[in-house]
């Protein structure tokens, strides 16, 4: 499966093939919309240990699920998120709250065959919570 993800007047790009569709180039604009996905940063809450102790974003990555989950939408077909450009950070340090969170502008999204697409999309962050109690 191909990706479209340029708009203007005819003549327009597609990026790479489609299979079982026909274009027809007429007269006219043709405006595509990128896929809009929100990631969310985990949270975590567990006690606090006494002076000293720092509850980091790093321990995210012991949870079931990871640091971060696609929270809204969902990617096309053989689209997948680059783990490794996605950097949860955030620590806390006393009892109370602080934010999880990460760069929307770091985040990459490759193709089935390693290609960045990630201009066909709209990515947008949600902070988690770390929570010392």
């Amino acid at each position: 499966m191909g990706h479209i993800c340029e708009s203007g007047y005819a003549p327009f790009s597609v990026v790479d093939g489609f299979e079982n569709i026909g274009l027809e180039v007429m007269s006219g604009k043709v405006t595509v919309t990128n896929r809009v996905i929100y990631l969310r940063a985990a949270s975590l809450e567990r006690k606090w240990k006494g002076d000293g102790d720092v509850l980091d974003a790093s321990e995210l990555e012991t949870l079931d699920g990871g640091s971060w989950s696609v929270w809204i939408g969902s990617l096309a077909a053989g689209d997948v998120i680059d783990e490794s450009s996605v950097t949860v950070t955030g620590s806390l340090s006393a009892p109370g709250t602080a934010p999880s969170h990460m760069d929307a502008s770091e985040i990459r999204i490759t193709d089935a065959s390693g290609r960045d697409v990630t201009d066909c999309y709209e990515v947008y962050t949600a902070n988690g919570t770390l929570k010392l109690t």
